[in-house]
């Protein structure tokens, strides 16, 4: 028994001599730390600014499919009852069915119209919504606009329809 605790004593007084001797981190090993978290911290920094960039591109589009919601609500409500072939998203504001953050030239330049047989058509202009650095794209034209089936495909960088132009 005499043995066994003597092994333990010496075992215990190395360690303890050794963590006596450790007085903290060396300049290296702090520095190391440092740029280690550095790295972290800036790779981290560059893909949440990835996102936020995606987030403001899907906010517009979404924003767009909505408008084009709120045309069709318009085009039920108001333009039977008037028999008019076209209206901007500002019309459709002011009727209530649709609160947007665009400012008032750049809602008036959204243009929908309807044909003989009622289908309705939206265009909006190039750089009416922002997302970051991006300037939006066209949708559509003056002349024809985007129909339903565009409109519900549209994506921020899509194949088919693209609100933002792809990286």
């Amino acid at each position: 028994m005499t043995t066994i605790m003597t092994l333990q004593e010496t075992k215990e007084n190395r360690f303890n001599r050794i963590l006596k001797d450790e007085r903290g981190l060396t300049m290296v090993e702090l520095l190391a730390t440092v740029v280690i978290l550095a790295i972290i911290m800036g790779i981290g920094a560059l893909a949440i600014g990835g996102v936020i960039q995606r987030s403001r591109e899907d906010g517009a589009v979404s924003e767009v499919k909505s408008a084009y919601d709120a045309g069709k609500m318009f085009q039920v409500q108001d333009l039977l009852a008037t028999g008019a072939s076209s209206f901007t998203l500002t019309d459709v504001v002011t009727e209530g069915l649709f609160d947007t953050t665009l400012d008032s030239s750049k809602a008036t330049a959204i243009v929908f119209k309807v044909d003989a047989k009622g289908k309705l058509t939206m265009y909006v202009p190039a750089a009416t919504f922002k997302a970051g650095n991006k300037d939006s794209l066209d949708v559509g034209s003056l002349t024809a606009g985007a129909d339903s089936k565009y409109i519900k495909e549209l994506t921020r960088d899509g194949a088919t329809g693209n609100l933002f132009a792809q990286n």
